[in-house]
This record gives C-alpha cells, structure tokens and sequence, in this order.
C-alpha cells in the first residue's frame, strides 16, 4: 500500500473513532470539519487536499456510524428480549424501528440519477415514517396538541405520498 493510501486509511480509521468529520460539525471553508484540529497534523493536510467527494464520504460514514452508536445506546440494536431494550419505553423502541426502516428505505433509491426521482422516491419512506411516528404518539401520547399534530401529520402526509406516487405514474408513461 502506497503511503498516501496508508495516511488516508489512518485518517479515515482516526476520523470515524473521534467522529472529526461528523456532518454534525460546521463545516471549515475547505469542506472539512472544524474538529479536523483535533487530527494529527499528516491527517489535517490528507482531508484539507481531499476532493470533496471524499470528504462528503467520510461525513456520511461518521454520521452513520454515530447514529449506530445512538441507537446502540437506547437498545435498538439488542436482540428483542435483552434487559437493555426491554427496559425502554415502547414509544422509544418503537420510533427507533421507524427510523431504522426508513432510513434504509430512503437509501434504496439514493443513486437514482434523476434527481427529482431521487428526492421523489426518497421522501415517500420519509413521509411514511413521519405517519407510522404520528400514530406512535397517538397510541402513547397524553397531550392533546400533540395529538392533534399528530393527526395533521397522517393527514397532510397521506396527501403527499399520494401526489408524489402519482407524479411518479405520470413520469413513468
């Protein structure tokens, strides 16, 4: 491996464990993070000369790997019956399944080249996550506002995700 492939592998490995290029972090003019600071200095010089393909890679691979490290915290990824997810409230293992499901829903069609059809397509599981979380609330929820939020949401969604199929239709002829 050529020392350059080396210094990005270790910046790369450096990167994901410290979350540096979490695409939480406001982003530096040279499209890196600001905690790229906190980097070695062969790290800093990698990522400040890195295409931004790469750097919007990495991004992506910290903010997924940081919301693994979320979920794994609240028990979503234990096994169902283990004491760590049995002792959280339904609405929070149920929410969690949600936006599991929809994140791998959207990610199905994120390399559609059509960029209308990608947002088009990508927003039908978004919409239909933001429904299923609604009625989480209306299952769990006490507060009536929320509630009716909740019913405005299933509503106004179903509409959309119903606009959106049928612009996709008419899209297809």
């Amino acid at each position: 491996m050529s020392k350059t492939k080396t210094i990005f592998a270790a910046c790369l490995s450096i990167t994901l464990a410290t979350g540096a290029a979490s695409a939480q972090q406001a982003p530096a003019p040279n499209g890196a993070s600001q905690t790229t600071n906190q980097l070695p200095e062969q790290c800093r010089r990698v990522m400040q000369n890195m295409p931004q393909e790469c750097m919007s890679l990495m991004q992506n691979m910290s903010a997924t790997r940081n919301m693994g490290m979320v979920q794994e915290s609240m028990g979503a990824g234990a096994t169902p019956g283990a004491s760590q997810t049995t002792t959280l409230p339904a609405h929070v293992r149920e929410n969690t399944a949600v936006m599991n499901k929809m994140h791998a829903d959207m990610a199905k069609d994120a390399s559609i080249a059509d960029p209308d059809e990608a947002f088009t397509r990508a927003m039908i599981p978004h919409h239909q996550a933001a429904i299923e979380m609604a009625r989480i609330v209306l299952k769990h929820g006490k507060d009536e506002q929320a509630k009716k939020l909740a019913h405005d949401v299933i509503r106004e969604q179903t509409r959309e995700i119903a606009d959106m199929e049928e612009w996709l239709k008419k899209r297809a002829r």
